[in-house]
């Protein structure tokens, strides 16, 4: 093939002026077509970002309730031991909550017998290991994985301002409360005398 004969032919197509038009038009249609594509794939990106801000903030609203929650019983227990007036808590959580999903595990063993011309045999073992998570269906159509278990977020210290506290004796019974109730060392709760 001849590439000076194929460069003058392709020059001179490219001199005449509806060719270099087409060849523009089709350059910015190609352009156009990428372009577009580009814009829809961050579309996609900020639907993924802005639905991953949505679940944060319905799991902070959860560990918010549940904080909120563990105080109120705190703080109408603590009020109700005798010689204690009014009380404030703070609590420091630890760790957000946990959920354990149901699993469907398969497990299968086969072993197949071989025997080769010359009289010797060989046996192959196959083990298959596998898991899927069980999902149920909501009256709206989607889907959710089963959940068997929940973990809440562990409390992990206490600070209390207590009406009271300036007695020994009574600020040892708030500690003792508070480490029974959530299970934690004496070390980890902080008794103060609330200010008049």
């Amino acid at each position: 093939m001849d590439f000076k004969k194929l460069k003058s032919i392709l020059e001179d197509k490219l001199k005449s002026k509806n060719v270099g038009n087409l060849f523009i038009l089709a350059l910015v249609g190609i352009l156009i077509v990428l372009g577009a594509g580009v814009f829809n794939d961050t579309t996609k990106t900020n639907k993924v970002v802005n639905n991953n801000n949505s679940d944060s903030t319905s799991v902070d609203s959860s560990i918010l309730n549940y904080e909120n929650s563990k105080k109120n019983e705190l703080v109408s227990i603590l009020e109700e031991i005798a010689g204690v007036g009014n009380v404030d808590v703070m609590l420091h959580i630890d760790s957000s909550e946990e959920q354990v999903p149901a699993v469907n595990s398969n497990t299968s063993k086969s072993e197949t017998n071989q025997k080769d011309m010359q009289g010797s045999s060989s046996v192959n073992t196959t083990d298959t290991d596998g898991s899927t998570i069980v999902v149920t269906n909501d009256d709206n159509g989607s889907t959710s994985p089963l959940i068997i278990k929940k973990y809440y977020p562990r409390i992990s210290g206490v600070v209390i301002a207590a009406q009271g506290a300036n007695d020994e004796g009574i600020r040892l019974q708030i500690i003792q409360a508070v480490t029974s109730l959530f299970g934690m060392t004496d070390d980890k709760v902080n008794v103060y005398p609330m200010k008049k």
